[in-house]
């Protein structure tokens, strides 16, 4: 709930606080953050608009105005009905897609030219220098589609522009006079043409056939010498005769499997007999006949029937054949068996072994079926070979027959085309009407919208670039609003620019002008001051809060002023406070309050840290704003980071705490030194005073993120608007947070210091001046002033 403060001059508005540690989010969502920053640089973007629009509308004015002129004309397909639909001619490609070759024709070349010759000898406001150019690239055509069909239909649209609208008229007007002659000379000249063509393929195709027919002839003619047979009889005569190698390798394979039976058979007649039987029923050959030769009147009988048999054969067969050579090797084995028994007797009476007998018998029949094999393989392979020619000479063949029957159909087809041509010719197939005569050029650009509308979003974009580079090259704050929303913390006052006021009040002779809440305290900055007080009463109360540093990024930033101030508002309300001035490197506090004038600078916090003067003898009451004690720096010390740390310095605020009511630090900015660091992790709160300035903001940020890593509680910033080079001070802040005094030397960022102090540093205690009080007179004054 808000909280309302009425002074007499002014209205302040307090807001409840979100807390000290309770940051607000530093970015919505990329689209809003965009949108700000748009909403932000709003001038740019409008001046980007408004640059875009004069510079399209400068460019409009400079463009020359074009005008079209239009016309639509009609093309009549009279293809007869008995003409084929295919052309040969690949010039008349245009005749299939009909329209599409229209289309096509009137963009060609030949109609630009007839175009430019009629335009020549026509009377032109403006006459190109180059003609054929100039119809180029002012003519478009393009087929009319049926609005709700989508369908193509049978009209051309035609348009031309030019420069001059009369101009646009004529040109278009030739264009379709061009098209017409065009028209009217390619009709007769693609038939003739065509006839021509189609006339000497014909002869072409009749002379091949001629060849062809030639080739089929000899073809035929070698097949029949080649062979008796025909393919299909010899391929049959291959196979039986294959079939039967086939029967005579099973059956040579037989025999030689008998005759090594016989002659690996034992001696011994049984056995042999029993072998005999077994080849008797395994051979069916064997069982209708008889080889048993008992004596030598049935060898000389079977000898005198193989002989008869011999003499037959050999009329018939001749000595060669292998059946008669077969008979005669039986005889001579018959005669070998007489002849090798009449050796040991003169007894004829023997028999012959069956199975020798039938050995013979066998060897003759192998012999037999080998010769037989030979003749057969020898066959054979003559009729593969003639085989392969015939094959050969058949497939030629029914090639030679396949490519006369498609000479038959194409000679067909031609002469059945030239009769058609022959029957057309001299009737026209495709005619031209013009159905939309062109018309007096219209203006179709620059239209001034269009350069307008596209300059306008060009513009847009660039003034959004424009926008977004000067967003990001500032880094200034813009408003409170970014304040809170960057640094994540409230705004707990706004201070006005000072002028430094010269009162006529002898009391405030001393003073620094710039303390306006003691000199006019009843004017509008001092109404500020008091809502700083009000601001942190409202965010401290009930916390225990009493102990409070100020701090600012930089040196200039007014963060002494504010601290006197505030101690003076402070005090004014009817605290007990006291201000401390803890910058050991430029104090301050000292000479606001007058106190180098009044010689009480000489002692300070330095001198109690350092263990010269008590606390309370060097504690200063303000005599000219009751109820505010002054605790000056002292003499400027050596090591003021390392007095700032011990624990001295932490005894001596807790002392401090139990005698006033609000204490305030006046410490040294934090980006140019380290001990304000060290300073706000003893304190209650911190309240960081800053000044909207044009390279400010990373300044505020860095020191929100310092705070932020030493644990400090931060109460809130105030937003101090004073000049830079106002309080007097000697601070300079760049890049690399360089801290510098003009009347003392300090290093960088880095706490190096290279320069002495100018005020020499002594172990011995200052003297009291006579003004000052005792440690005694102190402590009871605070116990009464309690």
């Amino acid at each position: 709930m808000a909280a309302v403060v009425e002074y007499p001059s002014q209205k302040i508005v307090l807001h409840p606080p979100e807390g000290p540690h309770t940051p607000t989010p530093h970015a919505s969502s990329g689209g809003s953050d965009l949108m700000r920053v748009l909403w932000r640089r709003k001038t740019l973007v409008i001046f980007g608009i408004i640059a875009g629009m004069v510079a399209g509308f400068i460019f409009y004015t400079q463009k020359r105005p074009v005008y079209e002129s239009s016309a639509r004309i009609m093309v009549f397909n009279r293809k007869s009905a008995a003409q084929d639909s295919s052309v040969i001619d690949s010039r008349q490609n245009f005749i299939i897609d009909f329209m599409a070759g229209q289309e096509a024709l009137v963009r060609s070349t030949e109609i630009q030219r007839r175009a430019a010759d009629h335009l020549q000898k026509s009377t032109l406001i403006e006459p190109p220098a180059e003609y054929v150019s100039y119809v180029a690239n002012g003519l478009t055509v393009s087929r009319y589609r049926d609005t709700t069909t989508g369908a193509v239909s049978n009209i051309l649209n035609l348009s031309f522009r030019s420069h001059n609208p009369s101009d646009a008229q004529t040109a278009l007007a030739q264009v379709y006079e061009g098209y017409n002659e065009s028209l009217k000379e390619s009709i007769t000249g693609l038939t003739d043409q065509a006839y021509k063509e189609l006339k000497r393929n014909l002869d072409n195709q009749k002379e091949r056939k001629k060849t062809i027919d030639s080739e089929l002839i000899n073809r035929r003619t070698k097949l029949s010498e080649t062979s008796t047979y025909t393919f299909e009889q010899l391929s049959q005569k291959i196979g039986l005769d294959l079939e039967r190698e086939r029967n005579l390798v099973l059956k040579i394979s037989d025999y030689d499997y008998t005759i090594r039976q016989i002659e690996n058979s034992p001696k011994d007649t049984t056995q042999r007999a029993q072998l005999m039987a077994q080849l008797k029923k395994d051979d069916p050959y064997l069982k209708d006949k008889a080889f048993e030769l008992k004596n030598a009147q049935n060898v000389e009988e079977s000898i005198l029937a193989l002989q008869l048999t011999l003499s037959e054969k050999l009329t018939a067969m001749g000595k060669e054949h292998p059946e008669v050579q077969a008979v005669d090797r039986r005889i001579k084995a018959l005669k070998q068996i007489i002849h090798d028994r009449n050796k040991d007797t003169d007894n004829l009476n023997f028999s012959v072994d069956p199975l020798s007998w039938y050995r013979v018998y066998v060897e003759g029949e192998l012999a037999k079926d080998k010769e037989k094999l030979k003749i057969i393989q020898k066959e054979i392979n003559a009729d593969k070979l003639v085989h392969s020619v015939l094959s050969k000479l058949t497939i030629e063949e029914k090639s030679l027959m396949l490519t006369q029957e498609q000479l038959d159909r194409e000679i067909k087809t031609l002469e059945n085309r030239i009769d058609t041509i022959s029957v057309n010719r001299d009737s026209p197939t495709t005619e031209a009407k013009l159905i939309t005569p062109p018309e007096m050029g219209v203006k179709v650009a620059p239209l001034p919208m269009q350069y307008l509308a596209i300059a306008g979003f060009l513009g847009l974009i660039a003034g959004c670039a424009l926008a977004y580079l000067a967003e990001m090259t500032d880094r200034s704050f813009k408003s409170p609003d970014e304040i809170r929303r960057r640094l994540g913390t409230q705004i707990i006052g706004h201070i006005p620019v000072l002028r430094p006021l010269e009162e006529d009040n002898p009391k405030f002779d001393m003073i620094d002008g710039k303390l306006i809440t003691a000199i006019k305290s009843k004017s509008v900055e001092s109404e500020a001051y008091r809502g700083v007080r009000t601001s942190l009463y409202f965010n401290t109360r009930e916390k225990g809060h009493q102990i409070i540093q100020i701090t600012s990024p930089n040196a200039g930033d007014g963060k002494s002023t504010l601290a006197a101030n505030l101690a003076v508002s402070v005090a004014q309300s009817g605290k007990k406070v006291i201000l401390i001035d803890c910058d050991f490197r430029k104090p301050r506090v000292h000479k606001i309050f007058g106190l180098d004038q009044k010689s009480k600078s000489e002692v300070g916090i330095v001198s109690v840290l350092l263990d010269q003067v008590e606390l309370y003898s060097a504690i200063q009451e303000c005599e000219e704003i009751p109820g505010l004690w002054l605790l000056p720096c002292g003499p400027r010390p050596e090591n003021p980071s390392e007095l700032l740390t011990s624990p001295k310095f932490t005894e001596l605020l807790r002392k401090i705490r139990d005698d006033f009511e609000i204490v305030i630090l006046d410490t040294p900015p934090l980006l140019a030194v380290s001990d304000p660091s060290i300073v706000s992790t003893r304190v209650d709160g911190v309240i960081l005073t800053m000044t909207i300035s044009k390279n400010g903001r990373p300044a505020a940020e860095r020191a929100r993120e310092m705070l932020a890593g030493v644990g400090a509680n931060l109460l809130g910033v105030v937003v101090n608007n004073s000049s830079r080079g106002g309080n007097g001070y000697g601070y300079g802040y760049g890049y690399g947070y360089g801290y510098g005094y003009r009347d003392g030397g300090y290093g960088t960022y880095g706490y190096a210091y290279s320069e002495p102090y100018r005020e020499a540093y002594t172990d011995d205690a200052p003297a009291e001046s006579d003004n000052s009080s005792s440690s005694s007179s102190i402590r009871r004054r605070l116990r009464q002033k309690g």
